[in-house]
């Protein structure tokens, strides 16, 4: 049976606090922010334990606001070694090729973050380049989002959390509710939304959000495919106007 996905946004980052600081290189956390990744732990402690989840596998894209919320929100679960490390995992990183969502060199995140609460074996040299599949276009994000749901969809764990980025997750997701508000996501920082696959698509992984998630945050009924189009075509104009994509 496929895993459920919690997906996860990043708390929030320096670039978040103004447009000036989009020059910034993969920037870290704001003290705001590093206190929404410690309030990030209790959420994720008590989805557990009333039973809604049972999360083994934790991957997060490996910019440094993402690993950084991700090492804190799973704080006490990493203590008590379930899950060992958070997995680094460049295919969920951020679409733009901005210096805020550039990452680093995989030698420079090994030194800042260590070896022993993050795994970085599936991290190739080069994966912050913004060039092939981390390419930011259209094409170049649909299919490494396409090709990240088929990977999460194989994968023999009953829960999997994945901390990644407001743009990144629109189209890992295909909702694109809200992608016209001025900081280009509907995701708040540390927001959490859990995903089954659909067993309607047996060959394509396609996430459907849990009524329990669209609850959790009193989400207006889903939208038809028919709209979710329409606001694509219009989001990719967008972004691309504001040059988030190519």
């Amino acid at each position: 049976m496929p895993p459920t996905v919690h997906l996860i946004r990043h708390a929030e980052g320096t670039h978040n606090l103004s447009a000036a600081n989009y020059s910034i290189h993969d920037p870290g956390l704001t003290a705001r922010g590093e206190q929404q990744a410690r309030d990030l732990a209790a959420r994720i402690t008590e989805l557990q334990a009333d039973g809604g989840a049972d999360i083994d596998l934790v991957l997060a894209s490996p910019l440094r606001r993402t690993l950084t919320t991700a090492l804190a929100g799973f704080a006490p679960q990493l203590a008590r070694k379930r899950p060992a490390a958070i997995y680094a995992w460049p295919d969920v990183q951020e679409v733009s090729a901005l210096p805020c969502d550039c990452g680093s060199a995989l030698a420079a995140v090994q030194k800042e973050f260590g070896r022993e609460l993050v795994n970085y074996d599936i991290v190739e040299n080069g994966w912050e380049l913004k060039q092939g599949k981390y390419a930011n276009t259209e094409p170049a994000v649909t299919a490494r989002a396409q090709a990240a749901r088929e990977w999460l969809r194989k994968q023999p764990h009953k829960d999997i959390a994945v901390f990644s980025h407001g743009c990144l997750l629109h189209f890992l997701t295909d909702d694109w509710e809200g992608t016209d508000s001025p900081q280009g996501t509907s995701w708040d920082k540390t927001e959490l939304r859990s995903f089954t696959f659909s067993s309607e698509e047996k060959d394509d992984a396609v996430l459907v959000e849990t009524l329990k998630s669209r609850e959790r945050r009193g989400s207006a009924p889903a939208l038809t495919g028919q709209e979710q189009k329409r606001l694509r075509k219009a989001t990719m104009r967008l972004w691309t106007e504001w040059g988030i994509l190519e």
